[in-house]
């Protein structure tokens, strides 16, 4: 009787086993995502569970833990009955970014026969192939619409990763010349431009105009890449190849001069702005009453790189034209600009000019005329430079501190009087100078600082004062040293071992506990059906953006609960560069600044296309605040910043907006 008890009992836990996981599984995988944990048991488990969701769930925590040890537990799904299991698996494989993943993506997308599982194959050979892809990758090619598209972009992003893919150039570029498909010629034409390859470059020429913008905006950024490659002394080793003898003499055609002269007409400012970046590198003032005309765009970028552009013919007619736009101009931004691209071409009248404005600025407004001393290296730029290191505001102490590194006429204690801020940003700042000089007064005060500060969020200062440490080489930072072989955080206990090994000329060894990392996840849950609008009102005007819970919630969650706090409000876009992205949410203005924790990165498959909302950060899990929107589609950062968002409202007012341009407010729309 016990016994058929038991069966009964046995049986109905295999029963129960293999129906719907529980709630409190699914967030058992969270967590262990979260805390970079990957327990072989119980995910070896999931990964064989019966269940489809809960195979999906692990792997795409496996995708984000990235422990290098638990590739082959994924690769096993590569052979899963469920397609969207194997599809799951083949993006969580490129997650690793690891070269050993290339022969287990090739040996699957030869056997694959599902098409969203052989794309998905296709995009890890772009995160890690090398030239051995190209063979393969070459078959999808002209096949259709979807696997040429993802093969374009998968050839872009490994040429961008330093494998030239010459022997598939050729290939490319004869599609380009009959492919009639905008979506797809876009991408062709950017996978040509990451290539840097000169070949077609005349073919190439003629589709300046092509009627599609984004296949002109990377056409055009090929050609100031081509004309770059061949200023370089390296250039002469090749330059009697056919591709490159036909690229010189499309570049001294009056044809090609005439199509960019024409692209500053484009309807698109993001072109008018790379036609410029081809034509300063063209004979000084072949275009000069044209660039000339740019300064009065409608666009500021645009103005800023024609400004840029007319600097370097460095001709006095550019140079006076340029002196007079600094007088009559109102717009502190440009006029910033204008002053800096001066700095080099006149840098005693630009001196001049500062000494007048400098005592009436604060910050973010002298940034212009810190960045301009930053170019003239002369003893009176360093004076300026030292007086305004008298400030509370952190922004422009660290700005002026950079500025003043190298200097040989700037005594060390400027630099470390300023450790006694115990501001993390200024200690790596101090403590880079301080490595490079060698200075051994900065050991004592360096490794004091260092108490204060906790990581993950102030992780880049302390391996930064370990590093200076390690410079310095001094036995009085050993025993110092030999504390930190202990820490939780993994690159800590590996920076101390190298210190001490250099230092001692023993051998220390890493102690290989696993790492903790001390993110912060625990937000109140978003429905992940849900699809939170948040609006941001700046002194540009209101854009809106959608968020993607499903796609990254501690992310969205953590977002919503800094908009919903007021953190961005008054917030500067501290980095703007034109064509690739704004950034905003440091509350110091700076670049450096955080809201006091890190958060995980949640690492998922959406395509880094233009006005995606991207996690900034400096390295894994470091994000927080800081946050990116792109001016134009940027597939290398797919799968390396968390995207969580995209802008459904207002691009033009995103395209606009200009370094220290400022969130009057954001809130939560529904």
């Amino acid at each position: 009787m016990r016994s058929k008890f038991m069966l009964i009992f046995v049986i109905l836990t295999l029963i129960l086993s293999c129906g719907k996981p529980s709630q409190e599984i699914f967030q058992e995988i969270r967590s262990l995502e979260y805390l970079r944990h990957a327990e072989p048991e119980k995910f070896i488990n999931w990964l064989n569970n019966r269940n489809a969701l809960l195979r999906e769930k692990a792997i795409e925590a496996l995708g984000r833990i990235q422990d290098t040890t638990t590739i082959p537990w994924v690769a096993n799904r590569l052979l899963d009955e469920n397609n969207e299991v194997r599809a799951k698996a083949a993006f969580a494989l490129g997650q690793y970014f690891n070269p050993k993943v290339e022969e287990i993506a090739l040996a699957a997308l030869r056997i694959e026969k599902n098409k969203d599982v052989q794309i998905r194959l296709i995009e890890v050979l772009g995160k890690v192939g090398t030239s051995n892809a190209f063979n393969i990758l070459q078959y999808y090619l002209n096949t259709d619409k979807d696997f040429t598209n993802t093969t374009a972009i998968a050839c872009g992003i490994i040429a961008y990763r330093g494998i030239p893919p010459y022997n598939i150039a050729p290939i490319l570029m004869a599609q380009f010349k009959t492919e009639q498909n905008p979506e797809t010629h876009w991408r062709i034409a950017y996978a040509i431009y990451r290539m840097n390859s000169p070949i077609g470059f005349k073919s190439l020429a003629d589709n300046v105009n092509n009627v599609d913008p984004m296949t002109r905006f990377f056409i055009l950024r090929l050609q100031a890449t081509i004309i770059n490659m061949m200023k370089n002394p390296q250039f002469s080793n090749i330059k009697n190849e056919q591709s490159i003898r036909e690229a010189v003499e499309t570049l001294k055609s009056e044809h090609f001069l005439d199509s960019m002269i024409n692209a500053l007409k484009d309807s698109l400012w993001f072109n008018r702005v790379a036609a410029l970046q081809v034509l300063e590198n063209l004979t000084p003032g072949s275009a000069y009453e044209n660039v000339k005309q740019a300064i009065s765009d409608e666009n500021p970028h645009v103005r800023s790189i024609a400004i840029q552009t007319l600097s370097k013919y460095r001709n006095k007619k550019a140079i006076n034209f340029l002196r007079n736009q600094l007088e009559i101009s109102k717009d502190w931004q440009i006029r910033g600009i204008i002053l800096m691209n001066l700095a080099d071409l006149e840098p005693g009248n630009t001196i001049r000019i500062i000494e007048k404005e400098l005592d009436e600025l604060k910050w973010p407004q002298n940034y212009f005329h810190i960045s301009s001393l930053n170019i003239i290296k002369t003893q009176r730029s360093s004076e300026l430079l030292k007086s305004l290191t008298q400030t509370e505001n952190m922004a422009q102490l660290s700005t002026v501190l950079e500025a003043l590194a190298g200097r040989n006429n700037v005594p060390s204690s400027l630099f470390l009087e300023k450790l006694e801020l115990k501001d993390p940003v200024i200690s790596t700042i101090v403590a880079q100078i301080m490595g490079v000089l060698k200075n051994e007064e900065a050991i004592i005060p360096l490794m004091n600082n260092y108490k204060n500060f906790h990581a993950p969020g102030d992780l880049e200062a302390m391996l930064q004062i370990i590093s200076t440490l390690d410079s310095i080489g001094s036995s009085k930072s050993i025993d110092f040293l030999e504390s930190q072989l202990h820490h939780q955080e993994i690159s800590i206990r590996k920076a101390s071992v190298r210190a001490l090994n250099n230092i001692t000329n023993n051998t220390y060894q890493i102690k290989e506990w696993p790492n903790v990392p001390v993110t912060k996840f625990d937000f109140p849950e978003v429905n992940q059906n849900s699809k939170p609008v948040v609006k941001f009102r700046t002194n540009k005007g209101d854009f809106e953006i959608v968020l993607f819970p499903s796609k990254a919630p501690v992310t969205v969650a953590n977002f919503l609960n800094l908009i919903n706090s007021g953190f961005y409000n008054g917030v500067y876009f501290h980095r703007v560069v034109p064509g690739f992205v704004c950034q905003t949410g440091d509350p110091r203005g700076d670049g450096w600044g955080n809201p006091g924790y890190t958060i995980p990165c949640e690492y998922n498959d959406t395509f880094y296309d233009r006005g995606v909302v991207g996690m900034a950060h400096a390295g894994k899990d470091t994000g927080g605040s800081q946050f990116f929107i792109t001016h134009m589609p940027q597939p290398h950062l797919n799968g390396r910043h968390t995207a969580f968002g995209k802008v459904i409202s207002g691009m033009n007012v995103v395209d606009r907006l200009q370094i220290f341009d400022q969130i009057r407010v954001a809130f939560v729309v529904n």
